[in-house]
């Protein structure tokens, strides 16, 4: 796809979305990337880039894009949920609990935020019931 405006940032996020809604993933992260170039704090062009990240199963990236959102805008309670969810995942779970703590801060009325929490919290409660019964 072509632009009429080569500079025009909101274009380029709209293909990145358009691509990614189509599960087109190579196509939407080099359009999200390309807002970043143009706008290296564009939060939103992070959010996005990172969530195409995590459909493809890319860890590292997705946190990365994740953790760039909190750096560039800490209040964006989607990201810490997101990137709590990811750590529970991988059993990190103090910094699991620690990003549901910021989204339940941030949006008090975050249920599903409260569940992570609650999920993390029974997994640590397992894991010490199973190492005292070793």
């Amino acid at each position: 796809m072509v632009t009429h405006k080569p500079n025009d940032t909101k274009a380029y996020y709209n293909r990145g979305t358009a691509f990614y809604k189509k599960r087109e993933y190579a196509k939407a992260i080099i359009e999200f990337s390309a807002v970043i170039e143009r706008e290296p704090d564009c939060a939103e062009a992070y959010y996005s880039r990172g969530n195409v990240y995590d459909d493809k199963g890319d860890f590292e990236k997705t946190i990365t894009d994740y953790t760039k959102v909190i750096e560039l805008k800490p209040d964006y309670a989607e990201a810490y949920y997101n990137r709590g969810t990811l750590y529970v995942e991988d059993d990190v779970y103090h910094k699991a609990i620690a990003d549901f703590r910021s989204a339940i801060t941030l949006k008090s009325k975050r249920a599903d935020a409260y569940r992570g929490r609650s999920r993390v919290w029974q997994s640590l409660r397992e894991v010490d019931n199973l190492t005292r019964n070793r």
